[in-house]
């Protein structure tokens, strides 16, 4: 997993130092979501946990945009262990990420507005886009017995990626919908590994947003010169 992290750098540094003519393009953007996760640990296959998140985005390039995200669930369940021994468990679960997002597809209808510098914004009605980045994960599990192990840190690395899409209603709001895979560095999310097991937890994020952005205008209300 150490190779990905060079190439996710590298993406990022990429896209904000390519191309600077096209910073006309760019808005802030401020964004709530909700949804679920599908976790995937050594005793729930296929559990699924409420999860929000909380997300600034900045446009920065014409097809793309880099956005800090936090997100905050819960993660819940429980199984046997052997024959004798039943485990359950709870688990908060913080992951704050920087990821960038890059347009593969956009609409060609185009919706009147304008940035905060009075430039063009060139928003389309939707668009499609890809997303990656790295982040970190908090968690702290609470289980319905004895911890079996206590020598792992509460808190790792996160490498999220997916896909995503957007609606815009105008130059101000949006919705959209967005399925995140976040793979991370620890195998004890919820407080157990079986034999030390080499293989990390993982989660798969469906959710939806809402996005307001911030400092547009529309052309009537651009001075007139």
């Amino acid at each position: 997993m150490k190779r990905i992290f060079p190439i996710v750098l590298l993406v990022i540094a990429t896209s904000f130092v390519s191309n600077g003519q096209k910073w006309r393009y760019f808005w802030w953007e401020a964004e709530l979501g909700g949804g679920m996760n599908l976790s995937f640990n050594d005793l729930d296959k296929w559990k699924f946990s409420p999860v929000g998140t909380a997300s600034v985005r900045y446009k920065f390039l014409y097809y793309t945009s880099a956005k800090l995200q936090v997100a905050v669930g819960q993660i819940t369940g429980g199984g046997k262990i052997d024959t004798a021994q039943v485990y359950s468990y709870s688990s908060l679960l913080i992951a704050p990420s920087l990821r960038v997002e890059y347009e593969i597809y956009r609409a060609r209808k185009d919706l009147p507005g304008y940035n905060s510098r009075g430039l063009d914004m060139d928003l389309r009605k939707y668009w499609v886009y890809l997303f990656a980045g790295i982040g970190g994960i908090y968690f702290n599990p609470v289980p319905g017995d004895d911890l079996l192990e206590h020598n792992y840190k509460k808190y790792t690395w996160t490498v999220p990626m997916g896909a995503g899409f957007k609606y815009n209603f105008n130059r101000s709001l949006s919705v959209g919908a967005e399925a995140e895979f976040m793979l991370t560095g620890s195998d004890y999310l919820e407080g157990f590994s079986p034999g030390h097991s080499s293989k990390n937890d993982r989660f798969l994020l469906v959710r939806a947003q809402a996005a307001y952005r911030l400092g547009t205008t529309s052309s009537a209300s651009l001075p007139k010169r």
